[in-house]
């Protein structure tokens, strides 16, 4: 019996939906002058140039178990299923870049989610 959902065929044909492209990237410590550490940004391997559109959250609040930590101001839809992306990263799409506060994954496999929230 022929596979009657194909992910890749069907993000194909929403292609126009996905204008953009967005990098994840993954911090490491280091230490500043003083002693402080402080995150070092890094392309996450797999993970760059991935076919993606964003948009305004319209200020959805994120919850984790029983407390809402943080409101959202931007949703950025992955053409594809990203399983390793967590809410420890950061995402990069034409030039902003974007904390990640937390993702959320389709049934279908066929886009990931990220909540997030413009750096400043």
């Amino acid at each position: 019996m022929p596979d009657l959902f194909d992910a890749d065929l069907m993000l194909e044909a929403l292609a126009d939906f996905f204008p953009t492209t967005c990098t994840i990237q993954t911090a490491t410590l280091a230490e500043d002058d003083h002693g402080q550490s402080i995150p070092v940004w890094s392309d996450l391997a797999g993970h760059i140039g991935i076919a993606c559109s964003v948009a305004p959250s319209g200020g959805r609040k994120v919850q984790t178990g029983k407390e809402t930590y943080v409101v959202s101001s931007h949703r950025i839809s992955l053409a594809g299923r990203y399983l390793t992306i967590t809410a420890a990263m950061q995402a990069v799409v034409d030039g902003i870049t974007y904390e990640i506060l937390l993702p959320e994954h389709s049934g279908f496999g066929l886009n990931t989610n990220l909540l997030c929230q413009v750096v400043r």
